[in-house]
C-alpha cells in the first residue's frame, strides 16, 4: 500500500492531536494530572504521595505510543491513582520550553518520552525512558511504592 505525502502528514497531524489533547480522554477522571511542575510539587507535599514526572513530545511516536497502549489501560491507571503525576509537554505547547529547561536541569536528560518517580523528600526514585510495555511500566511504578 503506498501512501500518498498528504496522507503521510494527515497521519501525523492527527497523531500530534491525540498526543496533545488524547492523554486527558485516554485516562479516567479519578486520576488528576498536572500540567505544570510546581502545582504538582505542592499536591505532593499535601498528599504525601509519590510524584510520577512524565516527559512527554507531541511530536514523539513513543510517547504518543505509550499513552494510548500503555498508560491508559486500566491496571496502569488503577496503580497512577497513588501518585500525584505531572504530565510536562517539551514541545508545541506554552510551557514546551519551560517544561525541556526543568528537565534537562533538574533531570538532566533531554530524552521523551522521559518517566521520573520523586519520592515526597525531593530524591529521584526511579526514572525509565523509551518504548513502555505493560508489565515493565507496572513494575517501574510498583518499585517506587515499594520503598
Amino acid at each position: 500500500m503506498r501512501f500518498s505525502l498528504a496522507r503521510l502528514l494527515t497521519v501525523l497531524i492527527l497523531l500530534s492531536i491525540v498526543a496533545a489533547l488524547g492523554s486527558r480522554f485516554l485516562r479516567p477522571a479519578p486520576v488528576r494530572i498536572f500540567e505544570a511542575f510546581e502545582p504538582a510539587l505542592l499536591e505532593q507535599r499535601r498528599t504525601g504521595r509519590p510524584l510520577l514526572v512524565e516527559f512527554n513530545s507531541v511530536t514523539c511516536t513513543i510517547s504518543c505510543l505509550n499513552l494510548g497502549s500503555v498508560i491508559s489501560r486500566p491496571a496502569i491507571q488503577e496503580r497512577l491513582s497513588a501518585f500525584v503525576i505531572a504530565e510536562l509537554w517539551t514541545d508545541m505547547t506554552d510551557q514546551g520550553p519551560e517544561n525541556r529547561r526543568l528537565q534537562a536541569e533538574r533531570f538532566r536528560s533531554t530524552a521523551t518520552p522521559l518517566y521520573v518517580i520523586v519520592a515526597p523528600d525531593g530524591r529521584e526514585l526511579r526514572r525509565l525512558s523509551g518504548t513502555l510495555s505493560e508489565p515493565q511500566f507496572l513494575r517501574f511504578l510498583n518499585g517506587a511504592t515499594a520503598r
